[in-house]
């Protein structure tokens, strides 16, 4: 339905990353959110320039520095790959300090 084109349409225009929201987790949350609404008619470029300006100042940083200067510069292709780069280091770095934790943990001795 229209209204419910129009909710979606204004909810990726308005996106922001929530402050306890990793960089990872915003951007599955706004790809989540364009996918709810494949009509959404926004281009590529007016979409990464909605999530870059969405994002907090360091995870900003993050994606300029990985550009090697403004982020917003590159083209799209460019763009997407470094977020979805990003985000999978994010991704693997926080599954690896899972598994460390997981090491740490003491083993249950099966012997009596």
């Amino acid at each position: 339905p229209p209204s419910k084109t129009t909710y979606l349409r204004n909810k990726i225009t308005n996106f922001l990353q929530k402050s306890n929201e990793t960089f990872n987790e915003a951007w599955e949350r706004f790809k989540d959110l364009l996918r709810q609404c494949p009509h959404h008619g926004f281009s590529e470029l007016h979409q990464l320039d909605t999530f870059y300006n969405a994002l907090n100042p360091n995870d900003q940083d993050a994606l300029d520095s990985a550009a090697g200067g403004n982020f917003l510069n590159k083209i799209p292709r460019e763009c997407l790959s470094i977020i979805e780069s990003k985000s999978k280091v994010r991704y693997s770095k926080s599954r690896v300090t899972d598994v460390r934790a997981n090491a740490n943990a003491p083993l249950s001795s099966s012997s009596h």
